[in-house]
């Protein structure tokens, strides 16, 4: 069967998940920028710092597992029609600027190190991510993608296109911060 594309009413529903996901990427930001280092002040005990490792590795796998997310909302549009309820950027009329953000090594890599438990990660040892650059790559296809939502999907809801624009503001001052790390 065939998959249908979600009505106008459903897709608008969906804005605020997708926002969602968004928001998430930004927890490793605040990880590093506010709380890694007051949380380490007060760790007096080793078993203070295991703590916050945990906090740390959770965060970092909790990021990586928002790229998936937003970097599975994006892929291209496959030659067969998928059978599922995945909400995918070509769903959206006159979008057209889906298409995957990671290349496959990226989402190999994601997937047997975090969303999966395999023997690569036991072999491969820890990883590396590039979250910051990471989180910019999600942010120059996501950003357009508000812009088309706030200028033309929801340009009969001017309530709603309002409200995205104040989150996308808030956004872009996570985006900037994400920016000053990648500089450092």
């Amino acid at each position: 069967m065939p998959r249908v594309a979600p009505s106008h009413d459903v897709l608008e529903k969906s804005i605020d998940g997708f926002v969602y996901c968004l928001e998430q990427l930004f927890s490793y930001i605040h990880w590093e920028d506010h709380i890694k280092s007051n949380l380490r002040k007060h760790c007096k005990e080793e078993i203070d710092a295991k703590k916050a490792q945990i906090v740390e590795n959770i965060t970092i796998e909790g990021t990586l597992l928002f790229f998936r997310k937003v970097n599975e909302f994006f892929r291209d549009r496959p030659p067969k029609d998928e059978e599922s309820d995945d909400l995918r950027a070509y769903d959206f009329p006159g979008y057209s600027g889906a298409g995957w953000i990671f290349f496959s090594e990226e989402r190999t890599e994601i997937n047997k190190h975090v969303a999966h438990v395999t023997t690569r990660g036991a072999t491969d040892g820890k990883v590396d991510w590039k979250i910051f650059e990471g989180i910019e790559k999600i942010c120059q296809k996501a950003f357009p993608f508000l812009d088309y939502l706030t200028e033309d999907f929801l340009k009969d809801n001017p309530e709603k296109s309002e409200a995205l624009k104040r989150k996308k503001a808030l956004l872009s001052e996570y985006r900037n911060l994400n920016i000053q790390f990648i500089k450092k």
